[in-house]
C-alpha cells in the first residue's frame, strides 16, 4: 500500500482483516477525503476500541460503513491504549462485511449455480466467498481490476483467508484446476 493512497471500503476491510489475521497490536486510522477520522484499536489482532464521528463502541461500529473511501494508517504499539467492551472481533468483521455486501451489487457467482460457473474469475470468486463470505466478491473485484496473472490473483486473494489451512486448500484446489492456464 502506498502512503496517502485512497482506498475503497473493501480494501479498508481487507486491511482490517489483515491486522486481525496477523494479530497486530496498535491503532488503525481511516482518514476520509473530508478529513473525518475513524480509529480502531487492536490488541494481538482483537478489536478492543472503535471511534468515529464522536461515537465509541457499537455506536461507532454502526457508522463505519459510511466510509466509502479513506486513507489508512496503522501505528504499531506495544499494547492497546484504549479498550471498551465490544462484540467479538469476528462478529465486528462479519457485521462490516455483511453491511458492505448488502449495499453493493451481488457478486457474479450469486446469480449462478455451481454447475454454471465457467470463467476462472467466477470459480475463484465462489471459492473465496465460501471461505470468507460475501466480502470475497468485492475483493475479487479489486484484484481482477488489476492486470495480473491468474496465479498472482489466486495468491493475493488467498491472503484474505484468515485460516492458514483453508488458504492453502484454496490455493491448491485452484492451482490444480487452472494449472494448464498458469503454465
Amino acid at each position: 500500500m502506498v502512503d496517502n493512497e485512497i482506498l475503497h471500503y473493501a480494501e479498508l476491510m481487507a486491511e482490517l482483516m489483515r491486522a486481525y489475521r496477523e494479530k497486530r497490536t496498535g491503532s488503525m486510522f481511516f482518514i476520509t477525503p473530508d478529513n473525518r477520522m475513524a480509529q480502531i484499536n487492536f490488541d494481538r489482532g482483537e478489536i478492543v476500541f472503535i471511534y468515529y464521528r464522536g461515537k465509541r463502541g457499537e455506536q461507532a461500529l454502526r457508522l463505519l460503513p459510511e466510509i466509502l473511501r479513506a486513507r489508512m494508517v496503522f501505528e504499531e504499539e506495544p499494547e492497546a491504549a484504549i479498550r471498551i467492551p465490544l462484540p467479538s472481533t469476528q462478529k465486528i468483521i462479519g457485521y462490516l462485511t455483511e453491511i458492505e455486501s448488502a449495499t453493493r451489487v451481488l457478486p457474479v457467482t450469486a446469480k449462478k449455480s455451481p454447475g454454471e460457473l465457467r470463467s476462472p474469475r467466477e470459480v475463484i470468486e465462489a471459492a473465496l466467498i465460501r471461505n470468507i463470505g460475501p466480502m470475497g466478491g468485492m475483493l475479487c473485484d479489486e484484484i481482477f481490476d488489476r492486470d495480473i496473472s491468474l496465479e498472482k490473483a489466486i495468491q493475493q486473494l488467498s491472503t484474505f483467508i484468515p485460516n492458514t489451512r483453508n488458504a492453502q486448500r484454496f490455493r491448491a484446489s485452484l492451482h490444480s484446476r487452472f494449472s494448464s492456464r498458469m503454465a
